[in-house]
Parts: C-alpha cells; sequence; structure tokens
C-alpha cells in the first residue's frame, strides 16, 4: 500500500512536470524551456563541450531556434524569470518556518526524554540525513535541467555566465521552479510516507521531521550554489588539482572541470555521483542508441517522463536506505548510553 503510493505519486509528479512544461511552451511562451534552443544554444557556444557530452553529443536539433538563442538567454534573466524567482524563495521559506517550529520542538522533546548526549547524537545523525535527502534532492533536479527535461538551466554551459540560480540578478532560469518544487513535493511525501510505515525509521526521526528537514536542507544547499557557484568558475583552473572530497576546492573542480568538460558529476559527491553517472550512461544508451528518439519526436516526452518516474523512485529508495544507515550508526554510537535493562528486565528499545 505505501509503495503503490509512492510510485504514483512519482508517477504523477513526472506527468504533471512533462505537461508542464509542454503547455506553457504552447499557449503561453514558445521558447520557454526549449530543449531545441536549449541545444543550439549549447552547440553553438560550447561546441567542444557539446561534442563529448555523453547524451548530447547524439542529439540533432531542429531550425526552429534558428536566429532565436539570444532571445531565448534574454528570457532566463527576464522579470518572469525574477518572479519564478521569488515564488521559489517564499514558498520555501513559508514551508521552512512550519517544519523548523516542528523540528525544534521534536529535538527538545527527545533531549528531555533521553538526555543530552544521545539527544545531542541523534540530532547529529539526522541532520547527517538531512544532508544526504538535500543532495539526492538537488541531484535528481540537475539532471532534470540537463538531461531529462533540457530546460533553461542548460544556457549555463553555453555561457558560464548564464547561472540556473542567479542571486545577483535574483533570477532562476525557466523550468528550475517548476521541476524543483514538484519534485520536492513528491520526496518530501515520499520520505514521509516511508518513515511512518517502518517501525525501526519512526524511532529514529519522526516522519514530519524527516520531511522537514529535506526542506531545510534544499534551502541550505540551493542558497550554497548561489553563494559559491560564480565563486567556482572564478577560482577554477584547467591544471589545478581535485582536492580532498567535500571541500570547497573539490567542489570547484567537479563543477567546473569535471561536469563541464564531460557532462558527468551533478553535485561532486563522491558516493553518490558514480550512481547518477550511471543514469546517465543509460538514459543516453537508451535514448540515442537503442530506441535512437529524436528530439521533435513524441516519444522524446513519453521516454524522459518514464525515465524521471524510475530516478524518482530509486532517488526515494536511496533516502530510505540512508535513513536506515545513519540510524543503525546513531544505535551504535549512543549504545554505551543506553541504559541496558528497564525496570522490568527488558532490554532498552533501540533509537528511542
Amino acid at each position: 500500500m505505501v509503495l503503490s503510493g509512492v510510485f504514483w505519486a512519482g508517477a504523477a509528479k513526472s506527468v504533471v512536470t512533462s505537461l508542464a512544461l509542454l503547455g506553457v511552451q504552447k499557449y503561453v511562451n514558445p521558447l520557454y524551456s526549449n530543449r531545441q534552443c536549449s541545444m543550439r544554444a549549447v552547440n553553438e557556444s560550447n561546441p567542444v563541450g557539446y561534442a563529448v557530452h555523453p547524451f548530447w553529443k547524439d542529439l540533432v536539433y531542429d531550425d526552429s531556434c534558428e536566429g532565436m538563442v539570444e532571445e531565448y538567454a534574454a528570457q532566463q534573466t527576464n522579470d518572469t524569470a525574477h518572479i519564478e524567482s521569488l515564488a521559489a524563495f517564499y514558498t520555501s521559506r513559508t514551508l521552512a518556518a512550519i517544519f523548523a517550529f516542528a523540528i525544534v520542538s521534536y529535538f527538545l522533546d527527545i533531549i528531555r526524554k533521553t538526555g543530552i548526549v544521545r539527544g545531542a547524537a541523534r540530532l547529529l545523525f539526522v541532520q547527517m540525513a538531512g544532508f544526504m535527502m538535500g543532495t539526492v534532492f538537488l541531484m535528481h533536479v540537475h539532471f532534470m535541467q540537463d538531461i531529462t527535461y533540457l530546460t533553461g538551466a542548460t544556457m549555463h554551459h553555453a555561457r558560464d555566465t548564464a547561472l540556473g540560480l542567479d542571486a545577483k540578478r535574483g533570477t532562476i532560469t525557466q523550468g528550475y521552479f517548476l521541476c524543483g518544487a514538484l519534485h520536492r513535493m513528491f520526496l518530501q511525501f515520499a520520505v514521509y510516507q516511508l518513515v511512518k510505515n517502518d517501525s525501526r525509521l519512526r524511532k529514529f526521526v519522526s516522519p514530519i521531521v524527516a520531511a522537514g528537514l529535506l526542506e531545510l536542507w534544499t534551502i541550505v544547499m540551493v542558497n550554497e550554489v548561489k553563494r559559491n557557484h560564480p565563486r567556482y568558475h572564478a577560482f577554477a583552473t584547467p591544471d589545478m588539482e581535485p582536492g580532498l572530497p567535500y571541500t570547497w576546492a573539490n567542489r570547484a573542480y567537479m563543477h567546473c572541470i569535471v561536469h563541464h568538460e564531460t557532462g558527468y558529476s551533478f553535485s561532486g559527491d563522491p558516493l553518490l555521483d558514480p550512481v547518477y553517472d550511471l543514469f546517465l550512461e543509460i538514459y543516453s544508451m537508451l535514448h540515442n542508441k537503442v530506441l535512437q528518439i529524436g528530439l521533435t519526436d513524441p516519444l522524446h516526452h513519453v521516454f524522459s517522463t518514464a525515465f524521471d518516474v524510475v530516478m524518482g523512485l530509486f532517488g526515494a529508495a536511496l533516502i530510505w536506505v540512508g535513513l536506515h544507515g545513519f540510524c543503525f550508526l546513531y544505535n551504535v554510537v549512543t549504545y554505551p548510553f543506553t541504559p541496558a535493562t528497564k525496570a522490568n528486565g527488558t532490554k532498552a528499545t533501540k533509537a528511542d
């Protein structure tokens, strides 16, 4: 029952995303997240990067956007892009305020019940789980921009200064808010349901807190992307060293050198990058080699939607596994501080 609910929620999210993007293109603005314009812009501005990209190199775009690349680029930072950015800001901050109250109340109660040491340990491992969930979310949304839906954010591959999330201009590229908001809603629903219906996880973190941490860590990570993205490009050089994993220098290297020059690495996370790089390989092979789908082929929309469903479900499963992993680590670390027996002689429940 739970799995079927998560599946249908994921399927609905992907279908609505595809139909919404197509609907805006057809009835409002033909250039909105136009995949033909995205690919033409990248190929004309960065032919070397286009030629080596695992997915783009085999795509053939039509002439529908010929002579319109500059207009397409301008739309990524116009008034509409500013409005989308404001909508994203106020939506996320409203949810964050609601979730923050629930999270603070929850952990104060945990500390009261379990003591400072175990309460602090619970807070630490749950925050680590939140970081993991936020990373999975951002990697999926990045994949949606560059591969699945070829949205306005691909302009960044054409021009380094064309940022998907532009803090200086206060804009967000076409499709970013739509894809991000719908996928976040799905993941929060999935996390809530998976935790609620798993007795072990429920003892580790409450369902509403898990969903809230996904929201809060997404905000933190999006702000970090906005702040550091232009700095990465200013700092990076062709001969730079990768540095240690999870360091600022490593993030700059993985984005500017690996992602921009090869198409791989959707976040720079050493554990999750190989997984999403494999998704890129599978998507490219099936789309371009096996099915030989063109960008104008209606099958392209069917395939991209179906693949997004699969990736979304995989991301939810990945989060479920990660939560169990952090729950296990919490139990191991706090075992010496857990009462060996209760008054009735039974062993104390783990993660309580």
